[in-house]
């Protein structure tokens, strides 16, 4: 029975928009598309190989070209404890790709004519309306440009606050850190502005507004704004890891309440990367999708116009730099001219799209913190991206060559040495108190420069094949000069300095204290935050508890075990780098012995500073990074400590510890006054001050021990 024509046509409509709505970027040979099947499958491998060095516990990648997906393939587990492999499709927690989405949403409104962009924020939330927070205005909020910090929920906690309003009302009454207008300053508080004007503009809520004008106009099914336990799709999304190499632990996996609990505009939303693609795919198609325009082609130019002053932002490509616009980074050519747009999340998810060749990649982990999205800008960029530029594309060093810059160099105006060496193939420049610089081969032999900073050089003094004498390190304010160390005469031995120890520190007294009960105050200068710290002692035993924000975390040490539980997750075990810091971490550290501790420790230099001596140490510990220790020549008590620490979730970072007061207590020195100051300004400095020590105290039952739940 043959059909009449306008069901036919009506049948073959039906079926296009369904074939659409399944698979809107269907999959096509890489050579029809213009790419190399085997430069794909390179760039596939370099992810591969991020999970053979445990550098991320699992991924996905997508690329899609010309509206085709050419490569999509997951790699590693998407729950280490459960051995599940990663699937296709999964969701990720997308963190701060959620800001575009939201910038998109107040475009929206802007089109519409409901809220002007140079309109202050002061005429929509009212908390803005003080001296210090009414001329801070749209604009620059999208901008990041607004002078507002970080995140305010550093110093309240996801508890200390209902909503996303309650959380700008604070922000507006607390005011910003810098003047608004004059410099960018990366902010989820802008964000969460931006999220509440939504709410008090559309007069809706901001989850709802986004969902029916963009989630569902694209036909995101698999994206959410609040991801709740009795969502259908929570086994669809993986579990999370903060930590690195040999350390990577669960913050959140399933059966766990969900870690937004209500919508942020900043950081909240889960999503699959083809989900992702069709929002990259719009904005680059001119604000269209499906032959709709959902936003304006001038509202796809604000997005798309970097800032005057071009801050720039990490990233991993040959050449050229990253900036950003409105909601939205943007990749540059050196040229000026708009490579890529896209934004990361902090989970570990990276979006691109490359407007001028029609090309979208995605790469989403779940390993919080981790930086391999740098290597992999690095791999496409020379693959894919200019495969002519391929012979620029990341290598290892050649560690023949690079013998000669190896070794430790004196930084005066830190007064701490630097270690430059070959790490899995790079070559790296370690600031103790700093932060470490990925260096990378310039056009002359001898100078580098930090793959993470275009503005910073390192350059060797050499001559021929000899040892490099020092380096000139080339900084935006200026240069500075690092000689090489040479290891001083007439310094105490170890053995020397680990006896005048014992005699004005008491080492060999600890023991007869019995259990140590010990109660401190904590403070965060960022948030002006207090807390408590509550220690039991007794001997190799440890159990710390600390409480700041309305969150807890409990660790407990016995030797070469440690446990910690945070908040209402189940105790779980530490191991390797993590573990090791966190022995590093005891409390009586400033008072034992060191030498079981670390695999090697040499006293290298006497300086003067506060206007007394000190010996310097450099002590090696098996796994976690060297630590650089000042000690009091006449006493032998510990001042000062400056090490790269691993934080779980923000990656490694500087680290100085500053003891700054002793109390004797039945003969033993212990710390009673310690500053923590941590390059990352997402931590900033802690400041931990003794209220009491009492010794020989009776520690409450089980003190040290966990039940850790399989």
């Amino acid at each position: 029975m043959r059909r009449p024509l306008l069901v036919i046509i009506a049948l073959g409509l039906l079926t296009s928009t369904m074939v659409a709505e399944e698979a809107p970027f269907p999959k096509a040979m890489p050579e029809s598309q213009g790419l190399n099947a085997k430069d794909l499958d390179a760039v596939a491998d370099v992810v591969n190989g991020f999970v053979k060095e445990d550098r991320i516990v699992g991924a996905e990648l997508l690329v899609i070209k010309n509206g085709r997906t050419v490569l999509h393939r997951p790699f590693g587990l998407k729950d280490k404890a459960g051995k599940i492999e990663m699937p296709a499709n999964t969701i990720f927690c997308i963190r701060s790709m959620t800001k575009p989405i939201v910038g998109v949403a107040i475009q929206m409104l802007i089109d519409e004519g409901k809220i002007g962009i140079d309109d202050p924020v002061s005429k929509y939330i009212p908390a803005f309306d003080n001296d210090k927070s009414k001329t801070i205005t749209v604009r620059q909020a999208l901008m990041h440009r607004g002078g507002l910090k970080l995140s305010s929920l550093i110093g309240i906690g996801l508890k200390g606050v209902k909503n996303v309003r309650e959380l700008v009302d604070i922000v507006g009454k607390n005011g910003p850190e810098s003047t608004p207008g004059t410099r960018f300053n990366y902010s989820d508080d802008g964000a969460d502005t931006i999220t509440a004007l939504i709410e008090s503009v559309s007069k809706v809520p901001a989850e709802q507004f986004v969902q029916e004008r963009i989630l569902d106009p694209l036909g995101m099914k698999d994206t959410i704004c609040v991801l709740s336990k009795d969502d259908r799709r929570v086994e669809r999304v993986a579990s999370a890891y903060a930590g690195g190499a040999g350390s990577w632990r669960p913050f959140w996996s399933q059966g766990q309440m969900p870690i937004f609990p209500y919508y942020l505009g900043s950081q909240g939303m889960y999503s699959t990367q083809v989900d992702y693609a069709k929002f990259l795919k719009m904005i680059a198609d001119g604000g269209t999708w499906n032959g709709k325009q959902l936003l304006s082609k001038d509202a796809v130019a604000r997005i798309l116009t970097p800032h005057a002053d071009r801050a720039e932002m990490m990233q991993g490509f040959i050449d050229g730099k990253a900036t950003y616009g409105q909601m939205m980074m943007l990749y540059h050519d050196p040229a000026g001219k708009l490579r890529a747009f896209g934004h990361g999340g902090s989970d570990g998810t990276q979006a691109y799209a490359f407007p001028d060749k029609d090309l979208l990649v995605l790469y989403f982990t779940q390993s919080r913190g981790n930086m391999s999205f740098i290597d992999l800008e690095n791999a496409m960029h020379g693959l894919i991206i200019e495969p002519e530029k391929r012979a620029l594309a990341n290598k290892p060093v050649d560690a023949k060559a690079v013998a000669p810059f190896l070794g430790l160099y004196w930084f005066e105006s830190d007064q701490c040495p630097v270690s430059v060496e070959v790490r899995q193939g790079k070559l790296i420049a370690e600031f103790p108190s700093q932060s470490e610089l990925e260096l990378r081969p310039t056009s002359e032999p001898n100078k580098w420069g930090a793959r993470l900073a275009s503005n910073i050089f390192v350059e060797f003094q050499k001559e021929g094949d000899n040892q490099a004498t020092g380096f000139t390190l080339h900084l935006p304010t200026g240069k500075q000069q690092l000689p090489r160390m040479k290891k001083e005469e007439g310094l105490p031995s170890v053995d020397d300095l680990m006896k005048l120890r014992a005699k004005s520190v008491g080492v060999d007294k600890l023991d007869r204290l019995g259990t140590i009960h010990i109660k401190r105050t904590i403070e965060q200068s960022t948030s002006k935050n207090k807390g408590t710290i509550e220690i039991w002692m007794d001997g190799q035993r440890c159990r710390i508890e600390r409480t700041l924000t309305g969150q807890s975390e409990i660790r407990i040490i016995d030797g070469d075990k440690v446990w910690m539980k945070r908040d209402m997750q189940a105790a779980q075990a530490l191991a390797d780098i993590e573990a090791e810091q966190a022995r590093l971490e005891h409390p009586a550290f400033a008072i034992v012995d060191w030498r079981p501790l670390f695999q090697s420790i040499e006293v290298f230099r006497r300086l003067e500073a506060d206007k007394r001596s000190l010996i310097l140490l450099r002590c090696m510990p098996k796994l976690a990074p060297p630590r650089t220790l000042l000690v009091d020549a006449e006493t032998g008590m510990l001042v000062g400590d400056r090490h790269i620490e691993m934080v779980p979730g923000v990656g490694r970072i500087g680290r100085r510890v500053n003891y700054l007061e002793y109390t004797a207590v039945d003969g033993v020195q212990f710390p009673s006054r310690i500053a923590h100051i941590y390059r990352s300004p997402l931590l900033g400095r802690f400041d931990l001050t003794n209220e009491s020590i009492e010794t020989k105290a009776k520690a409450p039952a089980n003190a040290f021990e966990f039940s850790i739940k399989k």
